[in-house]
């Protein structure tokens, strides 16, 4: 069975020939071929070389082409980036764009096909989908709304009109699914899936009453353009623990989900089970990165454990730092090989 048929099973919730394994490569993408992450995320042959040289040694069940996943919708709106091409720190927002609620209405409409990187990383899907797309799903990575807001007019400050200023916070979300929407459709025009990223909507720093007013709007808005543009799978992924927020997650229109290290297992195999989607859950990063390849396929076990039965579970990890070492993610494909 191919991971694309397999994943097509799990995505119905259907039973598959095994547990899918689907570890967090991004930013340890450059890793695999030696080189920084500003490298990579800058050169489209790079994100092809280092894209094929994650699905050569960890055989994953999905693919995502993305690096500092959470840049490239601002970039191309304007916010200045810094990178580190020394070094293998993740590329980052300099300074926030808009001060005030009328710069957020001026931000410019984004043209997916010229602006900042978009093209380069749409080029490097075509690529990959071309190569490996009938036999894995290959997914485009997409900032999701409240994360791009934050790059629009500063974290702190975007927490904090979530409770004293809501009318900018509608208006930075508004943008942001403007340019993230035209994003998305530039891969779905090219036969490629997109995947949503947007951790800094996490619990704490949002509660369940501003997700709820504030947030799951505008994700409506979004997966309901995305499925008219034609989009099948609609991954939404948000880290830390977001059990407080599982049910208002499968209201957002997306189609899988997922339950991180730190959330509650029981209550998102119920979120989704009441929905009928497919969930992954994850691997603490941290020891992925830092423990021992022993280590982590303890935790594997333990998460397998629960999940292998549950309709629709996906194993993962947490982000895979820069210089994990291979050996521990390589283990983990070997045990969902033979479980």
């Amino acid at each position: 069975m191919t991971p694309r048929e397999r994943m097509d099973l799990v995505f119905a919730c259907k039973p598959a020939d095994r547990v899918p394994f689907a570890p967090a490569v991004y930013e340890h993408k450059a890793f695999l071929i030696g080189k920084t992450p500003s490298e990579v995320g800058r050169n489209e042959d790079l994100i092809v070389d280092a894209i094929l040289k994650e699905y050569e040694l960890y055989r994953p069940d999905l693919l995502t082409v993305g690096l500092d996943v959470y840049n490239v919708e601002c970039e191309a709106a304007g916010c200045e980036i810094k990178y580190y091409d020394d070094s293998p720190d993740v590329p980052g927002v300099a300074h926030f764009l808009c001060e005030d609620i009328d710069e957020v209405r001026a931000v410019r409409r984004v043209d997916p096909e010229s602006a900042g990187r978009m093209p380069i990383f749409l080029r490097a899907a075509e690529r990959v989908h071309k190569k490996l797309g009938q036999e894995v799903y290959v997914r485009g990575a997409v900032s999701g709304p409240f994360s791009m807001a934050s790059e629009l007019i500063g974290f702190e400050n975007l927490l904090v009109a979530t409770s004293e200023d809501p009318e900018i916070v509608d208006a930075a979300m508004a943008a942001a699914v403007r340019a993230i929407g035209d994003y998305a459709e530039a891969f779905l025009k090219r036969g490629i899936g997109v995947i949503i990223f947007d951790s800094r909507a996490m619990p704490p720093l949002t509660s369940p009453d501003v997700f709820e007013g504030q947030i799951l709007p505008h994700y409506q808005a979004l997966t309901g353009r995305l499925k008219k543009a034609g989009a099948r799978h609609l991954p939404v992924i948000i880290g830390g623990d977001t059990t407080s927020i599982a049910e208002l997650l499968t209201k957002t229109g997306a189609t899988q989900f997922l339950c991180d290290f730190d959330s509650d297992f029981e209550t998102w195999k119920n979120a989704c089970a009441a929905v009928n989607a497919p969930f992954r859950a994850n691997i603490d990063a941290r020891v992925v990165h830092r423990g021992k390849a022993a280590e982590v396929v303890e935790l594997a076990k333990g998460i397998l454990a629960k999940g292998k039965d549950v309709p629709g579970f996906i194993l993962g990890t947490g982000v895979v730092g820069y210089d994990t070492p291979t050996q521990n993610i390589t283990e983990v494909r070997k045990l969902v090989a033979t479980d």
